[in-house]
């Protein structure tokens, strides 16, 4: 299976153009911190549904500019419930906002509970979001072995054969890379 994700910077997605070239699925930006709702959200979470791609959303993490349980709900407040088909959120984890990496992590488990809480209250089931990250990243915070029971979204965007952070033991779920896609103005 292919995918890409968009964000409102990538301009105006045309989804069936994206199915028809056999994408079938797609992640597109929701929130990035406490105060911003990507522009095209709401467009793109509903014709991407219409089109017959599976969604899911992502949340840009800043885990020190932003109260991450804050974050947390502001994303579950703009993306609603989640409905059959749909993929579990994603927490974009690639940026230290100039804190220590203890203080990423920790902030980062705060909003991956709390997330977690407020789905199972909202579905009665347990559904644990999935990391998206870059291996520098990740080792720029000391390949925290916290995260290993969430699965692995890794961006290497240059090679086929993504370099996978040791918590996740050479397993991922999705790997990034670059490509242009027919009915996105951007490139993802």
């Amino acid at each position: 299976m292919f995918g890409i994700d968009v964000a409102g910077q990538d301009g105006k997605v045309d989804w069936t153009a994206v199915r028809n070239s056999g994408k079938t699925f797609a992640f597109v930006k929701a929130t990035e911190g406490v105060t911003v709702k990507d522009p095209a959200f709401a467009h793109n979470w509903q014709n991407m549904k219409a089109a017959g791609v599976i969604r899911g959303a992502y949340h840009f993490f800043h885990p020190h500019t932003s109260d991450p349980v804050k974050q947390a709900h502001e994303f579950l407040n703009t993306v609603g419930n989640l409905e059959t088909g749909d993929l579990p959120p994603v927490l974009d984890i690639e940026i230290n906002d100039g804190v220590d990496r203890k203080t990423v992590i920790n902030a980062a488990k705060q909003w991956l509970t709390e997330v977690e809480n407020e789905l199972k209250q909202q579905t009665g089931k347990i559904i644990k979001p999935i990391i998206y990250t870059y291996p520098g990243f990740w080792e720029e915070l000391g390949n925290p072995s916290d995260f290993a029971a969430y699965q692995l979204w890794i961006a290497h965007y240059t090679t086929q054969s993504p370099k996978i952070p040791s918590p996740w033991q050479g397993d991922y779920l999705i790997h990034q890379f670059q490509e242009n896609v027919p009915g996105v103005p951007g490139v993802k």
